[in-house]
C-alpha cells in the first residue's frame, strides 16, 4: 500500500505538465516559424533586393568613380599640354624679343648711317659736280680720241701704199749697209782676224737674205751674184784667205753698182 502512493502521486504531476510541454513545443514551432518566415524574407529581400541596390546605388557609384579617374586624366593630360604650350609660348616670345633685340640694333645701326649720309651730303653733291665735270672732260677725250684714231686710219691707210721713192730709199740704205759689213769683213781678213771676218760675213748673208725676200725678180736676180760671192769668200777663208779677200772685193763691187741703180 506505502509503495503505491508514490506513483499515485506522480500521477497528477505528469498530467499538470503535458499542457506546458505543448506549449513549449508550440511556442519552439512558432518560433521556428518565425525565424523561417524572416529568413525567407531576408533571402527574397536578398535576392530581389540586392542587385537592384547594385544597380541603384553600388553600379553608379562605381560609375561615378571611373567616370572621375578619366576625368582627372584627362584634366592631367590637358595640364600637361598647357604647360608644354606655355613653354613653347614662353620660347616664341622670348624668340620674338631677341627678334626685336636685333632690329631695335639693325634700326640704330641705320639711322646711324642715315645721320652719316645726311652729314655728307654736301660732299656728295661736291662728288657729284665733279663726276658730272669729268663725264663732260671725257666726252671731249673721247670725240678727241675718235679724231685721232681716223687720223691714225688715215696715217696707216698712207703707210701700207707702197711707195716707190721710199722703198727706193729703203733698199739704198740695206745696200750700204751690206757694203758696211763686206768692208769690215775685208778689212779683217787684212788684219789676218779670220774670226771677225767670218762673223761678217754671216751678218752679210743674212742681212742678204732679207733684202731679197722684198725685192722684185730682177733684184733678186742682181743680189744672187753677190749672194754666190759671199759663199765662195765664206768657203774660202780658213783655206785660202787671199781667194776669199778676191771674192769680198767682188761683192763689194756688185753692191756698189746696185746702189747707184734706180
Amino acid at each position: 500500500m506505502m509503495a503505491d502512493e508514490p506513483q499515485e502521486s506522480r500521477d497528477p504531476a505528469a498530467a499538470d505538465n503535458r499542457p506546458s510541454l505543448w506549449r513549449r513545443v508550440f511556442g519552439v514551432a512558432l518560433r521556428l516559424l518565425v525565424v523561417a518566415l524572416i529568413g525567407a524574407g531576408l533571402g527574397i529581400g536578398a535576392y530581389f533586393g540586392l542587385p537592384a541596390i547594385y544597380r541603384d546605388f553600388i553600379a553608379p557609384v562605381q560609375q561615378n568613380t571611373q567616370q572621375l579617374d578619366r576625368t582627372q586624366a584627362d584634366l592631367a593630360s590637358l595640364r600637361a599640354s598647357q604647360r608644354a604650350a606655355i613653354a613653347t609660348q614662353l620660347a616664341q616670345m622670348a624668340e620674338i624679343q631677341g627678334q626685336i633685340g636685333q632690329q631695335a640694333e639693325e634700326l640704330s645701326a641705320l639711322q646711324a648711317d642715315v645721320g652719316s649720309l645726311q652729314a655728307s651730303q654736301p660732299t656728295l653733291v661736291a662728288g657729284l659736280r665733279s663726276v658730272d665735270r669729268l663725264s663732260a672732260e671725257l666726252a671731249d677725250l673721247q670725240a678727241e680720241a675718235t679724231q685721232t684714231a681716223g687720223r691714225l686710219d688715215g696715217l696707216d691707210a698712207a703707210a701700207s701704199t707702197p711707195n716707190p721713192t721710199v722703198q727706193a730709199v729703203s733698199r739704198r740704205l740695206a745696200v750700204l749697209r751690206l757694203m758696211q759689213l763686206v768692208s769690215q769683213a775685208r778689212i779683217s781678213v787684212a788684219e789676218g782676224n779670220l774670226g771677225q771676218a767670218g762673223g761678217d760675213v754671216q751678218s752679210a748673208s743674212a742681212a742678204l737674205s732679207d733684202l731679197m725676200a722684198g725685192s722684185d725678180e730682177v733684184q733678186q736676180a742682181a743680189f744672187e751674184d753677190v749672194s754666190k760671192r759671199l759663199d765662195l769668200a765664206q768657203q774660202e777663208l780658213k783655206a785660202n784667205p787671199p781667194v776669199a779677200a778676191d771674192d769680198l772685193d767682188i761683192a763689194w763691187q756688185l753692191l756698189v753698182e746696185l746702189s747707184r741703180g734706180p
